[in-house]
């Protein structure tokens, strides 16, 4: 089972464009993260567009894509009706849902100012830990009792406690690692 935050908007200044796709870059980078830079081969039949970072926070989430068209708009690699770009977080680890949700609240607050967050939790809109926690729980308990009707038809492959527990750890560490480097970030921002 996973939880699907949806996002879209646009930058508030296209000529800020690289320096979005740097830092982002170079906060994945302070984290410890993989991201690779989106930018198609520059030739003169092509446009510079799209462009953007994918940032890879770990095995218990999908890469945080960050795609732009030539008006600064995000966009999704796969259309969706409503034009919203997808984060899965995925093995119940509420810890990444929480990086998830402070970065692209320090983007809003940084770059677009415009971002709609589509948060199935409601995490994104009331930031209350625990409540985020009840609502991982609740989801959790649903899983088990499907699991527990498929034990006995399929052979279904589910994380160990064991294992669970050493991915929020692992993620509860990147949150705090990024809370410290927005934090760094907004004071330098203020000198």
């Amino acid at each position: 089972m996973n939880v699907a935050i949806k996002y879209r908007g646009c930058l508030d200044d296209l000529n800020r464009m690289d320096e979005f796709i740097n830092e982002v870059a170079a906060i994945a980078d302070e984290l410890g993260c993989a991201s690779t830079l989106i930018q198609p081969n520059l030739d003169k039949t092509r446009s510079p567009f799209p462009r953007g970072i994918k940032i890879y926070l770990g095995s218990s989430c999908s890469p945080l894509l960050f795609l732009f068209n030539k008006t600064g708009v995000l966009i999704p690699e796969v259309e969706d009706t409503e034009h919203f770009v997808t984060v899965r977080i995925y093995d119940q680890i509420y810890s990444m849902h929480t990086l998830v949700v402070r970065l692209l609240r320090y983007l809003q607050k940084t770059y677009m100012s415009n971002l709609t967050v589509k948060d199935p939790t409601g995490y994104w809109r009331h930031e209350d830990f625990e409540k985020l926690k009840r609502n991982y729980l609740k989801r959790a308990r649903t899983l088990s009792a499907v699991h527990r009707v498929l034990a006995n038809r399929a052979n279904t492959e589910l994380l160990t406690a064991s294992e669970g527990l050493a991915l929020e750890h692992a993620a509860a560490q990147l949150t705090r690692r990024l809370q410290q480097v927005l934090q760094r970030r907004i004071e330098q921002s203020k000198l």
